[in-house]
Order: C-alpha cells, then structure tokens, then sequence
C-alpha cells in the first residue's frame, strides 16, 4: 500500500481556512457537501441531515462506541454524540483538526463522550470488536487500496456491528479526454490518488467480508452544494491562480476550487456520483492473525 499519509496531513491541515471560509459555520463544523433533502433550507442544514442520515443507517443509539474514520474538525462526531448518547472516537491524518476538535468538543461539553486522535484508520490499535458502528463521511476515498480501511473495519466492529461510508464516486472508468481531465482535476484538488466506481466500492465491501450490503444513492441530494461551489470556485479560480503562491491556504483553496469545479463538470455529465454504502459485520467471525475469517 503507498503511503500518502503526510501529504494528506498537509492538505487538511492547509485546507482549515478555506473550509472556515466556505463550507462550514460554528454549528454545523462539517466539511462535506451535505443533503439538500425536501425541508431542508440551506447547505447548513443540509450538512446536519448527512449527519442525521449516519445516524438512522447505522442505528446509533445511547451507550455505543462509534468510529468517526476521517472526522475533519469533530462536526459530525459532536453532533452524533450530543443527539444520540454515544460515545464517537475520532481519527484524522491532521494535527491540526485533532486540536481544533478538541477545543470545539470542551466548548460545546463534550470532551467526556468524544476523542480525538492523529491515527491512520488503516493502522489502529484499537483491540478487536471495539466498536458498534464506523462510518466515514467523505473520508474512506482516500484510502489505498479500500481493502485496507475495509479489513481494519472489520476487525474494530462488534459482531453484527454497522459500517456507513458516505462518499463521492465516479459513474464508470474515464472513457473520454474529457472524463480523464475531469478525474485528474478532482484528483489533484483532493489530493487524491483514486477515485472508484460504487459498484467497486460494494464489491470491495463484500469481498472484505461485510454482509448485508446495500447502496442508496444521494446525488441529487449533494448536487445543489456541488452546483454552488462549482460555480463559486469557477468564478474565483482566476484570482486564486494569482494569488496561490503567498500562503500555503491559498494554495490550498485553489486547490479545492480545482476539485469542486471537477465535481460539478462530472455531474452535469453523469461521470460523478454520490452515496451512501451500508454494510454489517456478520455475528460469527473469528480473530485470526491477519485477517478475519467466517467460522
């Protein structure tokens, strides 16, 4: 497996401001698109209801131990475990985030049902069946290959546990320059080194060893918020192009007006795609020394 945790570090770590900047507010303190459901006035409220979504998939109730895999600045992790009870474990590659999580957590009081930690969730230390759901919220893309996440997952959740993987995909493999460019542009902004089908993400979930697998997707639901930042980062590019070179943030939020106009280019063509994976962790498996294996 290639290793880009440092490079990922340094994109969220430079990608904070810009984040501040656009995407969140001090309520919501996500860094996702959000779903733009019926009822739902603004992108920030759209946000809340992604976190509300993982948390009727993934059944989250008072009292269980949840994995935040890639939890940026603690948004949906504190807001998981003030409407629910459950205690939520954060990860992030970024220094940075874990810090800002934790200020955010002991100002809202919630330090005691909520940590943070700089750890790869491809690598933790976590003991076997730790924990009753993980889910990730456009986080679990940046995992190479997905079988890495996928397995340690697997080993972390309880029997019968619930992972939610709530991501951007491509429709198909580019076929047309334009779709290469598209990928290489969304790539490059993110920091990215894949981006996968969902069809490939749900077999990479089945063939890891998750059960009750299921797909529903949301890409009408994030299309408002892509369709605003695409146009956003359209109009914006040209300046940040000139200015990218005085700050590492600046750099950064060129980088993420790259990435977002991708997105919107690949959704108005139908090569972008968005939603939510489900999978269970099935109640008979055994622990073996590098894998785990149905009995």
């Amino acid at each position: 497996m290639r290793d880009d945790s440092a490079a990922i570090a340094k994109y969220y770590d430079n990608s904070v401001f810009a984040y501040r900047l656009f995407a969140h507010n001090t309520q919501t303190l996500s860094i996702h698109y959000g779903l733009r459901e019926p009822g739902v006035k603004d992108r920030h409220e759209a946000m809340l209801r992604e976190n509300d979504f993982v948390i009727t998939l993934a059944a989250i109730k008072r009292g269980m131990r949840v994995l935040d895999a890639g939890c940026g600045v603690g948004g949906s992790a504190l807001y998981i475990a003030e409407n629910t009870g459950a205690h939520v474990t954060g990860l992030t590659l970024s220094p940075r985030q874990v810090m800002l999580a934790k200020q955010y957590a002991a100002t809202r009081g919630l330090s005691d049902r909520t940590s943070f930690f700089v750890t790869d969730y491809t690598k933790t230390n976590f003991p076997n069946n730790s924990f009753d759901v993980i889910y990730g919220i456009e986080s679990i893309c940046y995992a190479v290959p997905k079988s890495a996440f996928l397995q340690e997952a697997l080993r972390l959740l309880k029997p019968g546990g619930r992972l939610v993987v709530s991501d951007g995909y491509v429709t198909h493999r580019p076929q047309t320059p334009q779709e290469q460019n598209i990928l290489k542009q969304f790539l490059f902004g993110y920091s990215l080194q894949e981006l996968i089908t969902f069809e490939e993400m749900g077999k990479a979930m089945k063939k890891a060893g998750f059960k009750k697998t299921y797909y529903v997707s949301k890409t009408a639901e994030v299309e408002p918020a892509v369709k605003y930042f695409g146009i956003l980062a359209s109009l914006l590019l040209p300046f940040l192009y000139v200015i990218k070179r005085i700050h590492t943030s600046l750099l950064a939020l060129y980088k993420n007006g790259i990435a977002v106009k991708a997105a919107y280019d690949g959704m108005k063509i139908g090569f972008a795609e968005y939603g939510v994976w489900v999978g269970r962790k099935n109640s008979a498996y055994k622990h073996d020394a590098s894998y785990l294996q149905i009995v």
